[in-house]
């Protein structure tokens, strides 16, 4: 049986920062960039830079097109009859200026690598930041926000923390703090070329992992003096790539090594260190962390296997090296039970504990006292080492830390500007007392409706699939606008199809269909097929789909003004059928989702049983098989035809109200 773990997300919301006055209609670029009490703020033009290219020409005037636009990712505003009006928390219109109250942008994590957990808190290296260039350790409380910033070296890479003391390395030098005080005890050089990925403390002794050597240093944890190199490149493996000398320290007070291809347990005793064992093969890792239980971590920022896209990931492993986890990004397919086979390859290994979400690259790995995982995100796209992302595009971006349960369960994302819960409720709230057709209903009325298909294989199209028609004009999403279109002379649907094959809710999650919605489209209606694959591979139990299904409708919700629709699978066949319940419970479950986010539901399955009992034809006559789900040219056309009435029976009440 194939077992899940809810993925991804991160309640996008908008949360106030620090203050921005942007003129209106002015007829030449003018930014005042402040501080909430109304001191300059110190981003080196980031923001300006950002703006300038977003915002080109009068600024919310020329430049802003009719309907839902972004700021930095954020905050919504919509513009109606040339007149701007706000449709986030902590935006303000006062005459011709937007005023956004934008101090979360400060508070947040941005650039995060490697971790430490203390005490009941994570301290956070956070190489870039947008308000420090120099970078800080951050440290992030119980309750997930960033409760205090500690400014240290340049571009911090590296920490680890031991009672009142913090040690980290950065780009050039290794220096301690005493917490309580902020006081430095001691900032020493780095070697020339030292690429330190992680720290690890035994006693006296600190363990400093160079990618560059590559080695493994070690330095005197009271004084910072360098007591020369103890595991050097004739042990170690590295590539290229997005990989680095990863450190941790197990339970048994040994020393845990990963490089670009393993992960190694050494002995260390009088500066010396001997191999152990080999534990496991894990292409690509960057950093470890070690649980209580003995439990091991490796952040993978590229996959490294051969043939295989270059996939972020977190590995966890027992402590002989038995695979417990795996969290992929986006694309990844085959979450499935560990069957206590190892097999020959771990990217054969189909098991999973769920997906990284909205993370891009994994920069850190920590466990806490109960043997929860965090997993920082460094924004770093992963196809080479020197593809870095600029500080104007990380902007845009989350950063941040996600955490997952002792049970692999992804449960929040932490020192974050999309964790404000209370704005996200807010904006919930506000939207289920909105018409569900109110843009689309509006779009109709001035002739011109834009809409997003977004979905599985159904709605994939491109090269030789279709979605199982015979020509991209014909699947459903088309042939859907063609039929509004034929409704109301006049009308010009602009339709994007956007769907990857075998993607249950949760994975299609993860590729962020709030950021696909509002990159500037300013979409009416969005119509989200999905479930398939929830069911017919056992992807997801009831209780999981609908988790997963309730993530997106927030995500989307809270960050869009757009009209959402929830698509049902169709009927599939009997003899495709691997769920543990019959499909009709993930019907249930999804008109279920539907009411409680006032979203109305397609029944597709319905509508094709209807027709075909109602015309006497085979299954076949509507799909590409007897054992195929895929609908042909005349399956997709009646998947149009189902979703045309339902989008204008939806438009007819807001007609008549």
């Amino acid at each position: 049986m194939i077992k899940y773990f809810p993925a991804a997300l991160t309640l996008f919301c908008f949360m106030p920062v620090t203050l921005y006055s942007l003129p209106a209609q002015a007829a030449e670029k003018e930014f005042r960039i402040n501080n909430a009490n109304g001191a300059p703020l110190d981003m080196e033009g980031s923001v300006v830079n950002f703006l300038e290219r977003e915002f080109s020409t009068p600024v919310f005037h020329a430049a802003l097109p009719d309907g839902v636009s972004t700021l930095l990712g954020c905050y919504l505003l919509e513009k109606r009859l040339n007149e701007l009006h706000s449709l986030s928390p902590g935006v303000e219109l006062n005459g011709n200026t937007v005023n956004v109250n934008a101090s979360h942008i400060e508070r947040s994590l941005r650039v995060s690598r490697n971790m430490a957990w203390s005490n009941g808190k994570l301290y956070v290296a956070e190489e870039a930041s947008i308000s420090s260039t120099r970078g800080c350790i951050s440290v992030i409380g119980l309750d997930g926000s960033v409760a205090r910033r500690y400014p240290t070296v340049a571009h911090p890479h590296a920490v680890a923390v031991r009672g009142d003391t913090l040690w980290v390395a950065g780009a050039t030098e290794l220096a301690a703090l005493h917490l309580p005080s902020a006081k430095e005890l001691f900032r020493v050089p780095l070697p020339p070329l030292c690429d330190v990925t992680q720290l690890a403390l035994l006693a006296d002794s600190l363990y400093v992992g160079d990618r560059h050597a590559p080695a493994v240093r070690l330095f005197n944890a009271q004084t910072g003096a360098d007591q020369g190199i103890i595991i050097g490149a004739d042990q170690l493996t590295m590539h290229a790539d997005l990989s680095g000398i990863g450190l941790a320290v197990t339970i048994t007070k040994t020393l845990l090594v990963s490089d670009s291809v393993s992960v190694r347990e050494f002995s260390t005793k009088e500066a010396q260190a001997t191999l152990l064992r080999k534990i496991v093969d894990v292409p690509g890792g960057s950093s470890l962390a070690v649980d209580s239980a003995g439990n091991i971590a490796v952040a993978v920022p590229r996959s490294l296997y051969p043939g295989s896209p270059p996939t972020p990931e977190v590995w966890k492993f027992d402590a002989t090296g038995k695979p417990l986890a795996r969290f992929v990004r986006i694309y990844m397919r085959g979450p499935a039970d560990f069957d206590g086979k190892q097999p020959d390859s771990l990217y054969k290994l189909r098991v999973f504990g769920g997906l990284l979400g909205s993370i891009r690259s994994p920069g850190g790995v920590a466990f806490d006292d109960t043997g929860r995982l965090y997993v920082s995100d460094t924004l770093r796209w992963p196809r080479s080492a020197t593809e870095y992302y600029s500080d104007d595009n990380q902007l845009q971006m989350d950063g941040g830390v996600v955490r997952f349960s002792a049970q692999s369960e992804l449960e929040a994302r932490l020192g974050s500007r999309y964790s404000d819960g209370e704005i996200a409720r807010a904006r919930l709230i506000a939207r289920a007392k909105r018409a569900p057709f109110l843009r689309t209903a509006t779009a109709l009325k001035t002739g011109k409706l834009s809409m997003l298909c977004w979905g599985d294989s159904i709605t994939a199209c491109g090269g030789d699939w279709n979605g199982g028609a015979s020509m991209e004009a014909n699947n459903w999403g088309h042939v859907l606008a063609r039929n509004l279109e034929g409704q109301q002379p006049g009308l010009k649907v602009v339709e994007t199809l956007d769907g990857v094959g075998g993607q249950n809710v949760a994975e299609s999650l993860c590729r962020d269909p709030a950021a696909r919605a509002t990159r500037g489209a300013n979409l009416d209606l969005v119509l989200i097929q999905l479930g398939t694959n929830d069911q017919v591979f056992r992807l997801t139990t009831p209780a999981q789909f609908a988790d997963s299904l309730r993530k997106m409708l927030t995500q989307l919700l809270v960050v869009t003004d757009s009209d959402l629709v929830l698509v049902s699978p169709g009927p599939l066949p009997k003899s495709i059928v691997l769920t543990q319940q019959p499909p009709a419970v993930y019907l249930e479950t999804m008109k279920k989702v539907g009411a409680e986010f006032h979203v109305p539901v397609v029944d597709i399955s319905s509508g094709i049983n209807s027709y075909l009992a109602k015309t006497g034809k085979p299954f076949t006559d509507l799909h590409m098989g007897p054992e195929n789900c895929h609908p042909n040219d005349a399956g997709h056309a009646e998947w149009a035809k189902i979703v045309t009435a339902a989008v204008e029976q939806g438009v007819k009440k807001e007609h008549s109200k």
